[in-house]
Formats: structure tokens, C-alpha cells, sequence
């Protein structure tokens, strides 16, 4: 199913609640309950999307996520939906099991009875994340000292304050060998972020780094919340000092 544009769903929210008697036309009302404001999505975790349905024993229900910053978009929810309470945890993936990735989304509800745009509901969610965009995941990229300072780049969605370190690492398969770079604070916002790390050939502690390929990682912690803690990988940095 195409996406609704929102301005349709707006009118439809308007003529939701509109009186049977006036054009005699069933009333119909589509509430969703929850998320009643901006909610943000942790790695691993769940947000409630749930609704309410009333004025028709059966109807179809699409939700998507519209991203605010680009054309990304992802549906949902596209289910036949019946009278009254509906919904439950929804943990990031969309009707193809895909993930959702990091981004701040418009939440998007359309509800349509015989193929007609009866209902809707707009809110925001944010998908909490950070990756590497450069090099990003399976690519590589060959540096030479002759290079000069070569800038790494990575994203960030976070309505909290994160710490992130960025290192190079020899062997992913092998815990505490990581070379760190870059270690920062980054404070709480409402839209998705570019980082730059400008590498220069040495560690945050300006120390030499030994020639070899290294896959850039971010290890992201919240000194206020230590169940947030993860991983995210980019590429490969194949750094030839001696070039």
C-alpha cells in the first residue's frame, strides 16, 4: 500500500469525528493511545504503539515511519484491525523483519474502511543509534601518511547524553587490542548528527599507529544508564604509514 501523505491524514483526522447525522454516514473514531508524545527506541528494546478503534467492526490499519531528515521510510504496522484496543511493544523492525535504522521518524497511522481514508494520527519517534558512515561497513579505505589528516565519519540519533569512543580495531575477535582515537560527550538532540574524527595517524594518546588493517568501531555508554552500552562497526582503515 502506498504511503498516505500526512496533509491526508490530517483532513481525515478532522472528518473522523464528524456527527453520522450530519450526511448520514457511519461515525467513525480512530485513537492511537500510545506513543502520546515523542518516544525514542533504545538499541535491543521496545516502545508501545498501540490504538483504539471504534464505529467499525473491521478496518485496515497502516502505520509508518516517514524519517524528518530524508526519504526514509518503513512500514510498521499494514493489518486488519477490529473494534477496540489494539496494539502492543513494538521492537524495530518493520512488517519484513527488517531493522529500522537510526533516524527521527513522523509516526504516520492511516485507517481505511473499504478503501476509504477514514482516520489517522500523526506523533514522532526517535531510533536511538550511532554508526559509521565513513568508511562505512565493508568497504575499505587505504590511507598513507602522504594523505595527511583524513577525516572518519559517523552518525548519531540520541535524545540522551552518550559517550562514544571511537578506535581502530586489529582483530575483532579479540577483546582490549583496540586503538583509540577519538573519545567524546555528545549531548541530547531531536535530529540526527554527523561526527568527524580527524585521523592523523596516531592514538588519542598520541601514540604512533603500527601499519596494518583496522576495522573502525564506536563503543557507545551512557554514564547515567549503564544498561545502555553497545558496539556498532564501520570499514576497514588500511593505513600505510611509509606511503
Amino acid at each position: 500500500m502506498s504511503r498516505t501523505p500526512l496533509f491526508a491524514v490530517t483532513l481525515a483526522l478532522a472528518a473522523c469525528g464528524a456527527d453520522p447525522d450530519d450526511d448520514g454516514q457511519p461515525e467513525y473514531d480512530f485513537t492511537l493511545t500510545q506513543p502520546l508524545a515523542t518516544v525514542e527506541l533504545l538499541p535491543g528494546g521496545e516502545v508501545p504503539i498501540t490504538w483504539s478503534m471504534a464505529g467499525a467492526a473491521e478496518a485496515h490499519l497502516v502505520i509508518e515511519l516517514s524519517s524528518v531528515s530524508d526519504d526514509l521510510a518503513y512500514t510498521i504496522v499494514d493489518e486488519t484491525i477490529t473494534e477496540g484496543p489494539g496494539g502492543g511493544p513494538w521492537a524495530g523492525r518493520d512488517v519484513e523483519g527488517q531493522l529500522v535504522l537510526p533516524d527521527v521518524f513522523d509516526i504516520v497511522a492511516s485507517v481505511y474502511v473499504d478503501g476509504l481514508l477514514v482516520g489517522g494520527a500523526l506523533r514522532n519517534l526517535s531510533v536511538h543509534g550511532a554508526y559509521v558512515t565513513y568508511p562505512p561497513p565493508d568497504h575499505d579505505l587505504e590511507i598513507a601518511a602522504s594523505d595527511g589528516e583524513v577525516d572518519l565519519t559517523y552518525m548519531t540519533v540520541s535524545q540522551r547524553v552518550i559517550r562514544i569512543v571511537t578506535s581502530l580495531d586489529p582483530d575483532t575477535a579479540v577483546d582490549g587490542d583496540e586503538l583509540v582515537i577519538d573519545e567524546r560527550t555528545i549531548p541530547g538532540e531531536f535530529v540526527p548528527f554527523e561526527r568527524i574524527v580527524h585521523f592523523t595517524g596516531v592514538t588519542l594518546a598520541d601514540a604512533a599507529i603500527p601499519e596494518g588493517d583496522y576495522t573502525v568501531t564506536l563503543d557507545v555508554s551512557d554514564d547515567d544508564d549503564p544498561t545502555l552500552a553497545y558496539r556498532r562497526t564501520g570499514g576497514r582503515v588500511l593505513w600505510r604509514p611509509g606511503a
